[in-house]
């Protein structure tokens, strides 16, 4: 757990990280949802990029409080499972040409890609929880494994490349140009990790060095 109080880390934060890495049962299935479909909103149409720090904070600190790698899988998959649903509704027009005779799917369609693709996001938070590191390292070995399996997930059965995070920069050029460099997938892999280092903010004080950082 991430401690609070007792003057170690900012109050507010320390105490709002503390309770978020502390939740079971469906209140943590609920939040690690939330946290996924609101990563969505910085994609196109919305461009909201200032919510990944909000999303891959708030996965950054669940990770630290998951006890088990068990419960780090199912957080993964479950941050994926909303954030699919959530950035890949678009699907839904496909069933709405004829509404009458295939408007039903659409629930079905979007949860069944939605899991299936989590899947990969699981993986991800599986691996960064048995390389677990401590400070500045934790949204890095976070970043490196989202990156990889967001790869995998392009090129596995065909691949379906989807919504990388990496694409949020798709409307801003300055940002964009590091992809002649770097790709879609060096630009995942650089935003994940710094909005994750955003959860060093409610670190303890013991990691003041990685809250410079």
């Amino acid at each position: 757990m991430i401690a609070a109080g007792d003057g170690r880390a900012p109050g507010l934060l320390a105490l709002i990280a503390a309770g978020l890495a502390d939740l079971r049962g469906w209140r943590r299935w609920l939040a690690v949802l939330l946290l996924g479909a609101l990563a969505a909103a910085a994609q196109p149409p919305v461009h909201a990029v200032p919510v990944l720090i909000v999303s891959f904070s708030g996965l950054s600190i669940l990770l630290a409080g998951a006890q088990t790698v068990r419960r780090a899988f199912a957080d993964g998959w479950l941050f994926g499972a909303g954030y699919f649903a959530a950035g890949l509704y678009w699907i839904a027009n496909a069933f709405l040409v004829d509404a009458d005779r295939f408007g039903w799917m659409i629930p079905f369609a979007l949860a069944g890609l939605s899991l299936g693709l989590a899947l990969f996001t699981g993986a991800a938070v599986w691996i960064a929880h048995r390389c677990r590191c401590r400070g500045v390292s934790d949204g890095l070995v976070l970043a490196a494994a989202w990156t990889a399996c967001e790869w995998l997930r392009g090129v596995v059965l065909t691949g379906f490349p989807w919504n990388p995070v990496g694409n949020v920069w798709v409307a801003f050029e300055p940002a964009l140009q590091g992809a002649a460099w770097v790709g879609v997938y060096g630009l995942s892999a650089v935003t994940v990790w710094a909005a994750a280092g955003f959860a060093q903010l409610a670190a303890p004080a013991t990691r003041a060095s990685a809250r410079r950082w």
